[in-house]
């Protein structure tokens, strides 16, 4: 069952009334929220009435679990962000929010749940009118993205990815240094404990001061960031803030469905570009590579030095200029 759609347009400060639009799709166990916000003409916000320009295409950027549309902050349109940031103002712009993919009434749909994100999103830029599609992924919405792809029959005409999660995630952590002892200790719950049961270990062992000591220092030392360790601590533990049943059901259906939809990498006939993170510590990049190469190889793969999971907010002029330069492309 397809979401059903809510419609509505706003202004916010935070976009320098710029016009945009919310839409929430929700079905018996899922609502997912998007903002929209069509392409600007020059420097004028299009009136809150407008849908798509249907002569630019719509990059959709999915998430990454656990987060929401302002993961992306740095790659709204350039006068939006301070000091000229490189944006992509030349095209319509759909975004994912409420959590990443949103929240899950109860924990009985992981089968269906990546492919009804992608429905939803495919259904949104529908009734936005957009009907040429670019994707731009981070992390677990690679998985999204390429299912996007799968049934989009033929609109999806380019892909992006940041950091992502092409499989299972348990085949792509970092399997070493600091993570390894966490790694170790996921495993035995899963074998050992109703999913609910370890994922709610998962958020505590992740809001432990013990990790988030090592995750600062290790953020800190590759990105050379200024954040305070009760800065950082503040900002990760407000990202797990979120409904439980939404997290256990994404998880859980990245373990199940993970291999399967990242295989499709290896079926897509579109141009895919790939960023990763040299030191990211929650999809290890030699893995990832490893995969890549696995499914076929030849994509167009950076490495982003100094980077861990979110080049898309530690290096945003790179990664910015990067998939421009990418969809700008012929």
């Amino acid at each position: 069952m397809l979401p059903a759609l809510n419609h509505s347009s706003a202004q916010l400060p935070m976009f320098q009334k710029q016009a945009f639009h919310t839409v929430a799709g929700t079905s018996k166990h899922l609502t997912v929220e998007f903002l929209f916000i069509p392409r600007m003409r020059g420097r004028e916000p299009l009136t809150d009435s407008m849908p798509a320009d249907k002569d630019s295409p719509t990059i959709v950027f999915v998430n990454g679990i656990m987060l929401r549309f302002s993961q992306w902050g740095f790659q709204m349109p350039r006068y939006t962000v301070p000091n000229g940031m490189p944006g992509f103002e030349d095209y319509n712009l759909l975004f994912f929010d409420n959590f990443g993919h949103g929240g899950s009434s109860n924990h009985t749909c992981p089968e269906e749940y990546l492919t009804l994100c992608a429905q939803a999103a495919l259904r949104v830029a529908d009734h936005m009118g957009a009907s040429r599609l670019y994707t731009l992924a981070h992390s677990m919405g690679a998985l999204i993205s390429l299912e996007m792809e799968r049934l989009s029959s033929g609109r999806v005409e380019k892909m992006g990815f940041v950091s992502p999660v092409l499989s299972s995630p348990m085949h792509v952590f970092p399997y070493s240094g600091f993570v390894e002892p966490q790694i170790d200790r996921i495993r035995f719950m899963l074998d050992h404990e109703p999913l609910s049961t370890t994922f709610t270990g998962v958020l505590k062992l992740f809001s432990s001061d013990p990790l988030m000591r090592l995750w600062h220092s290790r953020f800190v030392h590759y990105t050379g960031s200024k954040i305070s360790p009760g800065a950082f601590a503040s900002l990760l533990r407000k990202s797990l803030e979120l409904d439980p049943n939404a997290f256990v059901t994404a998880f859980d259906s990245m373990l199940k469905r993970g291999d399967d939809l990242g295989s499709h990498l290896a079926k897509v006939q579109v141009p895919v570009k790939i960023l990763l993170g040299q030191h990211d510590f929650i999809t290890d990049p030699t893995k990832t590579q490893e995969l890549l190469d696995e499914l076929g190889g030849g994509y167009d793969v950076t490495v982003l030095s100094n980077t861990t999971h979110w080049g898309n907010s530690e290096r945003p002029k790179t990664v910015n200029r990067e998939f421009a330069a990418f969809f700008d492309s012929v």
